[in-house]
């Protein structure tokens, strides 16, 4: 049985965790943007043997942080975008925008890491996969409480 009080605070600590994201300035949201993309971009064009070997030897842990790392992208533009008027129609652009960030990513590692790192529509695909799933939660999340979804 659900007990009412737990319930209520569940609404609550989501309706502040939503107001606190929806009334977050905007020059902050571009900031935090910004430095998720500087990060992306530095992870993607460090050599890979950098990295851990025991962290890249996991059976599809690359694919993983692939669907997280652009996921989290999709999550914080429709972050950026969630106080302007896109309309439901538009905000596809927010995947869109997450999935051409990772295409030039994949141009960029082939073009200029030496052979060390290379194109991989494998990696294109989990790109795409993160950024329209995490984009869907980020959607509902960045609605106000009770709206139609």
């Amino acid at each position: 049985m659900h007990n009412k009080k737990n319930i209520t605070f569940h609404g609550t600590a989501v309706a502040r965790l939503q107001g606190w994201l929806l009334t977050c300035p905007m020059q902050i949201r571009w900031r935090v943007c910004a430095a998720y993309l500087g990060v992306i971009a530095v992870l993607s064009l460090l050599p890979a043997a950098i990295f851990p070997q025991s962290a890249t030897s996991l059976p599809g842990a690359d694919k993983w942080v692939h669907v997280m790392m652009y996921g989290g992208l999709a999550s914080l533009l429709q972050w950026l975008v969630s106080g302007k008027r896109l309309g439901p129609r538009l905000g596809w652009l927010v995947v869109v925008g997450a999935f051409g960030y990772g295409l030039l990513m994949e141009i960029l590692q082939a073009l200029y890491t030496h052979g060390q790192r290379g194109f991989g529509w494998d990696d294109l695909a989990a790109n795409m996969v993160g950024a329209i799933i995490f984009w869907f939660i980020a959607m509902l999340i960045s609605r106000p409480l009770g709206a139609p979804r």
